[in-house]
């Protein structure tokens, strides 16, 4: 399975993890500096133009914004931030409740099971 953006890199390995590819905290959390593994984290925060865009739109409307959820079907987790730290954010209880109603109505529309956590204690 390809994970990673399709930007030109090196002759041999092409494009970064988006997941780590973002300005908060660039560089830390399992990421790497070597363009051929899957956790590459690009040449610097937002080098992607995938990352880059998402970023430029959410900052567009964040005014509007309630709630930003990206979903990821690798091992059906549903993580909770944040991924670079033990400690949870003071609103954690309440992202826990969202992110469960979520994997809940996702179990009774598409039959699928999404286990809900801090990253740092799933993954």
């Amino acid at each position: 399975m390809w994970r990673k953006t399709r930007s030109r890199g090196s002759l041999l390995c092409h494009g970064a993890d988006p997941n780590r590819n973002w300005g908060y905290k660039w560089g830390t959390g399992g990421s790497s500096s070597n363009q051929c593994t899957d956790t590459y984290a690009g040449s610097s925060a937002f080098s992607e133009i995938e990352t880059r865009t998402i970023a430029n739109y959410v900052t567009s409307i964040a005014s509007e914004l309630k709630i930003y959820l990206s979903i990821h079907s690798y091992s059906q987790l549903l993580l909770l931030p944040y991924g670079v730290r033990t400690s949870v954010p003071s609103n954690y209880n309440t992202l826990l409740d969202i992110g469960q109603k979520t994997a809940d109505a996702l179990a009774v529309r598409y039959g699928t099971r999404y286990t809900v956590g801090n990253i740092v204690d799933l993954l």
